[in-house]
């Protein structure tokens, strides 16, 4: 056995001594680990997601770590965050944000005291406003423990008293933050007053503006004053609205780098700054816009959307421009049955989300060598796509969903009827990638076996028809496991992941035992959910877990419908 060979093995050996040690005495741990090298602590920051750093801000030991993550990027999140069960817990969680969460008053207090300051922040402000701010104009002294009606109180005229204060309050930490990203919905009622009030304040670099969706309520005029107060230095626009954009021309953004906005006339393409890198174009109705070669995109465009490709019959043109394209979104589209028609540069591509098409050549995809994600909704299941493990050596993620999807309520525990999906046979045919990390099916189809990576972390099976049962053999590598909705009547036998963390066995109308299972000695679950499933004969977890979460457990009122 050469050298490299043991060193792995005597790594996988020392990796699962790991996992089966009992659980750590924290205290001891961190009592040690804030005393360990510099740059071993930097390390070990950097896995801990950053929405979670704010808890570690009262040792001061590792505030030096955090406060690089402060002076890239913070997001102003003012109600009190009570993070409850194992940290890890988040890394089931969306993350909404890749950034450190704080306070206006907590974020002025490090800036203060450490003497630095975000280079970027993004805020809701109104929420912000309303939460900083009482119904009777004052400060408030305890924010957490604010009255949630007075809270919920809304009245514009009142608003915009309580905004005066809020910029006065927060005057300092308005104007040093270089650049602010706006969460709020900037609406065609009050949208020019509301980015005057703030641009006196803050400078704005991302705006998100609502118009009207109804013809009757389109307000010309509105529009024309709310272009008026975006500044010219805006790096990121989006404009959802059904009715042309007044004055269509973003030319004099020069530092617009990202833009979601209606196509209504061939010409508005070329009136699109050529610092864009991330561009999302839609139509409304039955429109559509046909593209000539003359016309042109930003050169360095690397993310493009098509939110209604039935809008673009032809947008082939423009994406033959697009050399530096990593990001593909196309959907909406019943005409096009030929992916290779849009003439993808797939050298580049390493994301491609395909929503509601009708592409009868998905199988052109196994040339996409860099694609590391892959989403196929609401289609047909991409035959010979998946037909050999040299195919997609980078891909990590594939979730798909099918048309016309049946499903049933599992309180009626009878099985489902037969569907336009369920004819859809998966088996050991379908050879998954091996690096693939997330695999996520929801849909009726009919699973008979999966042949799984071994190196796969997380398995969504939701709607799943089971014929014979779940017979297939699941990696320990699995660390999140969701089965939903399915027809799996019995899962006695089952041998459920030893790495597991997260369970959701939910909704199962017909699942009636699961016995002789390895359940009850999984030692790193700490989130367990069979709500909805109603099992009269059943293995139960470890009681000396500490858990995020168990439906066993639960008070009754959280335990869903299957109780």
């Amino acid at each position: 056995m050469t050298g490299s060979k043991k060193g792995k093995k005597r790594s996988k050996l020392k990796k699962e001594q790991l996992l089966d040690q009992a659980p750590i005495d924290f205290d001891k741990f961190f009592l040690s680990f804030v005393k360990w090298k510099p740059e071993v602590i930097k390390c070990v920051m950097s896995y801990i997601r950053s929405d979670c750093l704010h808890i570690f801000l009262d040792c001061d030991a590792l505030v030096p770590f955090i406060l690089p993550y402060i002076n890239k990027h913070v997001q102003i999140y003012e109600h009190p965050i009570n993070i409850t069960g194992p940290l890890v817990w988040k890394t089931f969680q969306l993350e909404y944000t890749k950034m450190i969460h704080l306070s206006m008053s907590k974020l002025k207090e490090l800036m203060d005291k450490y003497k630095i300051c975000p280079n970027e922040a993004t805020i809701y402000v109104e929420d912000s406003v309303n939460f900083t701010i009482d119904r009777k104009g004052n400060i408030r002294k305890d924010p957490e423990n604010e009255d949630e009606d007075d809270y919920a109180y809304r009245d514009r005229v009142q608003f915009y008293e309580k905004l005066d204060k809020w910029c006065l309050y927060h005057q300092e930490i308005l104007g040093k933050v270089k650049n602010w990203r706006l969460e709020d919905k900037i609406y065609q009622r009050d949208g020019a007053k509301f980015l005057s009030k703030l641009n006196s304040y803050m400078n704005l670099m991302s705006i998100d503006v609502a118009l009207p969706q109804f013809d009757n309520d389109v307000d010309p005029e509105a529009q024309k004053e709310i272009l008026n107060c975006i500044p010219n230095s805006v790096s990121g626009l989006s404009f959802d609205m059904k009715d042309e954009l007044t004055s269509f021309n973003f030319l004099r953004y020069s530092y617009l780098r990202k833009l979601e906005c209606p196509i209504f006339y061939r010409d508005h393409i070329n009136l699109i700054p050529p610092s864009v890198e991330s561009l999302n174009i839609y139509v409304y109705g039955e429109a559509e816009v046909t593209f000539l070669d003359t016309d042109k995109v930003p050169p360095n465009l690397k993310q493009f959307t098509v939110g209604t490709g039935y809008g673009f019959p032809n947008i082939a043109i423009l994406i033959k421009q697009m050399n530096k394209l990593e990001w593909f979104e196309y959907c909406h589209d019943s005409k096009i049955t030929k992916l290779e028609s849009l003439c993808l540069p797939h050298s580049n591509i390493t994301s491609l989300v395909f929503q509601s098409c009708v592409f009868n050549d998905y199988s052109s995809i196994r040339k996409y060598k860099a694609l590391k994600r892959l989403w196929i909704l609401h289609s047909n299941f991409p035959r010979k796509l998946f037909v050999s493990v040299e195919d997609f050596p980078n891909l990590q993620e594939f979730i798909f969903s099918p048309r016309s999807m049946v499903y049933y309520n599992p309180r009626f525990c009878v099985e489902p009827p037969a569907s336009e999906n369920s004819s859809t046979v998966l088996d050991d045919r379908l050879v998954f990638p091996p690096n693939l990390g997330i695999l996520q099916i929801d849909g009726d189809l009919t699973i008979k076996t999966l042949n799984l990576p071994k190196k796969l972390n997380a398995l969504t099976l939701g709607s799943s028809r089971f014929p014979k049962g779940i017979r297939f053999k699941l990696p320990d590598s699995i660390s999140l496991l969701q089965i939903t909705g399915t027809t799996v009547k019995s899962m006695n036998g089952f041998h459920f992941p030893t790495n597991l963390k997260y369970l959701a066995i939910c909704g199962n109308g017909l699942l009636k035992s699961m016995t002789n299972t390895n359940l009850k000695s999984l030692k790193h679950l700490y989130f367990v959910d069979f709500r909805g499933t109603t099992i009269a004969n059943q293995d139960m977890p470890s009681e000396t877990n500490k858990y995020k979460y168990n439906s066993f457990t639960a008070p009754i009122e959280d335990r869903g419908y299957g109780y």
